[in-house]
Order: structure tokens, then sequence, then C-alpha cells
């Protein structure tokens, strides 16, 4: 938690208890992709507001609306099967549909990826002393070269008894590191010869965060599952799982929830689906890369790593540095990033202004450099 009481914000820029304003480099973990208090969304959150909050299990027209905004994003191979109202609760949702589907009980993904805090979740890539049981946790290919991570992965899917992996594309709360497509693309081959459901966790990459509408996709991968949050809602809690069309959902899956679906999620996704497509958000984010780029790549050669891509980036501080004072002195600095004691994550809103993305990538460089 960031020692920072926040009073009020617009567009790209905070403003705290003592009245100062800060460049927001953080945009709510990532989840604000059209600005702070967006006009549109606003006006489409009061509207339903007024007329229905929840619906149960009645069905009520935003829901459809969202589903095809969503979808219209996407390849038409793809499905919503549900909306839920975090990436956890679709997480775990996916964890119940690959039990079903395969018949099997034990799940895999990578050390450090973030797929939620619920004790299953958690599990599937942390190991804090109270992980699962039949929850496997592989290195990723920042300690081992993909053709050696591929082997290890098809050994313990030959034991049978995995029914899902689960893939972060870019892993945001570790160091930013990926792996190539063709390493993706390899790996759902194995899960699909392995009878494995292949589960591609967007919640954070997605809806342009990282560039693209979806990283998977956009990247000629074909999973079975793909989860998104944090951009689709503008902050908004909301997340949506996409099934591949020969998926079926079925009640053995437990779908749905007290707050799946529900209108005002559904609303405030529809107004930011169509603010995406309206303010161009995908140039923007694209202009966001270059920027970034250009102003923080010299950090490099004082020994510190850079990785990300769009408006996702880590800032890797060398040995002995520490990234959690480091952020405290960019907040000082008068910008709001996302830190901890390891990395500094830079993620502004799609829609920052050109003069406040410059100011703020120029005060997180003479920081790192000053420090």
């Amino acid at each position: 938690m960031i020692d920072l009481l926040i009073e009020s914000a617009s567009n790209d820029m905070l403003v705290g208890g003592d009245g100062r304003s800060y460049i927001d480099f953080q945009s709510g973990y990532g989840s604000v992709i059209v600005g702070h208090r967006n006009k549109a969304v606003v006006e489409a959150l009061t509207a339903q507001a007024d007329k229905l909050w929840i619906a149960g299990k009645c069905q009520h027209n935003q829901l459809e609306q969202a589903r095809q905004l969503i979808q219209s994003f996407l390849n038409p191979e793809y499905s919503v099967a549900e909306l839920y109202s975090t990436g956890m609760e679709a997480l775990e949702f996916s964890l119940r549909l690959a039990a079903v589907q395969t018949g099997k009980k034990a799940f895999a993904g990578f050390s450090l990826s973030m797929h939620g805090k619920s004790l299953a979740t958690s599990s599937l890539s942390w190991d804090n002393g109270f992980a699962l049981p039949n929850f496997h946790r592989l290195p990723f290919v920042d300690s081992l070269p993909e053709p050696e991570l591929l082997a290890q992965i098809e050994r313990l899917f030959e034991s049978g008894t995995i029914a899902a992996f689960f893939i972060e594309p870019i892993q945001g709360t570790a160091a930013g590191h990926q792996a190539s497509p063709d390493f993706y693309r390899s790996l759902i081959a194995l899960c699909a010869a392995y009878n494995v459901i292949s589960v591609v966790d967007e919640v954070l990459t997605g809806f342009f965060r990282a560039g693209y509408a979806s990283f998977s996709l956009d990247h000629d991968m074909s999973p079975d599952v793909i989860i998104f949050g944090k951009s689709i809602g503008n902050g908004f809690p909301v997340s949506a799982v996409l099934v591949k069309n020969s998926i079926e959902v079925t009640p053995a899956m437990l779908p749905s929830s007290t707050y799946s679906a529900n209108p005002l999620a559904c609303a405030v996704v529809c107004a930011t689906l169509k603010e995406i497509t309206r303010l161009q958000v995908s140039e923007k984010v694209g202009v966001i890369q270059a920027r970034v780029l250009e102003c923080i790549t010299p950090l490099k050669e004082e020994g510190y790593g850079l990785r990300g891509s769009g408006a996702l980036w880590v800032i890797e501080p060398p040995a002995g540095v520490s990234a959690g004072q480091l952020g405290e002195a960019i907040l000082e600095a008068g910008v709001v990033t996302s830190y901890t004691d390891r990395y500094i994550r830079l993620l502004p809103t799609a829609t920052i202004t050109e003069i406040n993305l410059n100011a703020g990538l120029e005060k997180v460089l003479e920081t790192c450099l000053g420090y």
C-alpha cells in the first residue's frame, strides 16, 4: 500500500488529500485505460444506476450488449461464457471448467505469475507455505531455456493428471518477463495433445494495456480459455471468461455468482469498449510504448532492466538498489507508480496527455539516475 491519500482523480492525474496533484503511472493497478472519470463511462454508470443495479438470475439488456462488444474485438471462435466481478473469480471458474471438462484434478502454472490471491489461484504460482496440493508451479523462461521448459511441461503432462495449464503472457507482478510467441504456441499445442485445458490470463495485458486487444490472439495463439478484466471496465470491478465455442459450459462447472453479469458492470463495459474504439486507444498505446523506449532505455546502461509492451512496463533496479525506496522517491517527485521492493511498474492510462507522459517519464528517469 502506497502511503498516499487520494481525494479525487481526472484522466491521468490524482489529487492527494493535501491538495497536491500527481501524474498517475499506476492507473488502479493497470485497470484505467480511457482515463479516470471518463465522461462517457460515468454517464453510462449513472444512467444504469438509475434503472437497475442487480438482476440475479433474470436477464437484462446490458448483458447481451456487453457480450457482443467484447466479442467484436476478438476471434468469432470464442464466446463470452460469463462476466464476473474480478479476475480471480473468473480464474476460479476456469479451474472448475477444466476439472469438469477433463475429469482431472491437478493444475499447473508458472512461478511468480499472478492469477489472483484466493487459495486456489495463488497456488498456481506462489507457495507461501499454504499452497494447495495438486497445484504445480514450474520455472519460467527467465530461469530455464524454452526447449528445456517445454520438455519439463510435457513430462508433467505425461502423468495424465493435469486438468489445466495457466499462462500469464507477460508477468506483470514479477519482472515483466515473457516467453516467445513460438513457446506459447508450442505449449498450447502440448495442452491439446494431452487433453489439458489451456487458459491464458489476460486480465492485465488484455484490451490494449499491452498494446493488443488480445495478446494471445494477436500472436496466433489459440488457447481454450481467455480471461479478461481490468481494462474492460476502466477501473470498475468486472472480468470476462471467453471460451472456445467447442467447449460447453455446464451446470456442473458452477457458472455465475451473486454479482456475475451485473447490470452496472455491463453498462460500464459497453461504455468503455466504445470509448476504446472512439479514442483509438491502440494508436495511443503505441505512442506510449515508443516514448517509454526512447526515454527510459538509457537506464539499461546503468544496470536497470526494462521489460514490457504497450502501456505495461516493469523497471528492475540493479542489485543493491531498493525499488521500494525508488518508488517513494518518484512519488515525492510527483509521479505515482506501482512498486514493490524489487520492481517498479509504469502503467499509464492510454489517454495520458503528451505533456504528462513526458514529464512523468523524465521524473522517473531523473530519480533513477540520481539515486
